[in-house]
Parts: C-alpha cells; sequence; structure tokens
C-alpha cells in the first residue's frame, strides 16, 4: 500500500478532530505578532499543513508521520499554561492518535502491528 495515501488518510482524520482548526496551519502565519515569544519556547513549529505539503513525500515509516504529528501537539503543550484550554484541547487529539492510526489501518485493509490492537 502507498504509504502517502496512507499518511493523507490518517491527517483526514486528524484533522476532523481538529474542529478549532488550531493545527491546520502554522502557528505563525496565524499569530505573527507571537513569534519571537512562541520560537523561545518552541525550537520546530509543525502544523498538518507544513506535513501534509512539506513532509508526506519523505516519510519512509508510518512512524515519521506519528512523530511530527505528536510535535505539533507537543508545541502546543510546551507553550500553552498546562491545563489551559489550549493545552487540554491538544492533549485530547493527542490522546486520540492512536486509535486515528488504527482505524486509518483497518480501513485500508492493512495488517495492524502486534502493539496495535483494534477496538
Amino acid at each position: 500500500k502507498d504509504l502517502s495515501a496512507l499518511c493523507n488518510i490518517i491527517l483526514n482524520k486528524v484533522e476532523e478532530f481538529d474542529a478549532e482548526q488550531l493545527f491546520h496551519i502554522p502557528v505563525l502565519e496565524q499569530y505573527p505578532d507571537m513569534e519571537k515569544k512562541y520560537l523561545e519556547k518552541v525550537e520546530t513549529p509543525m502544523d498538518f499543513r507544513t506535513i501534509r505539503n512539506n513532509c508526506v513525500e519523505n516519510y519512509q515509516v508510518i512512524g515519521d508521520l506519528q512523530e511530527d504529528l505528536i510535535l505539533v501537539f507537543r508545541n502546543c503543550c510546551s507553550f500553552n499554561k498546562v491545563n489551559s484550554p489550549y493545552w487540554k484541547y491538544a492533549v485530547e487529539i493527542w490522546e486520540n492518535l492512536n486509535q486515528i492510526f488504527v482505524n486509518a489501518l483497518v480501513e485500508m485493509g492493512i495488517d495492524l502491528p502486534r502493539r496495535f490492537k483494534a477496538f
């Protein structure tokens, strides 16, 4: 199966979870006035559009996508205060990542790695 196609299916599912569209485009594009403050706390900004347009074609394994998606949510949690609305929102989507990956693999008829369980 085509890794890029799988990545795009997973990205579509993750984007659906992000109903507020906080992670769809770069933070600094949404909030350019925050650049200095943001880059003091976030070393590698990441968002869904950047993943889709710049990263997917270079992925070697599905774990590469998982790492970049986790980076999106980790950045949000690093920048925002613990238990703030943004922090909670990022964690909520982050906690659903595993199931999103499982659902996409099942949908594409790909055997699940042993560490995954379909629910």
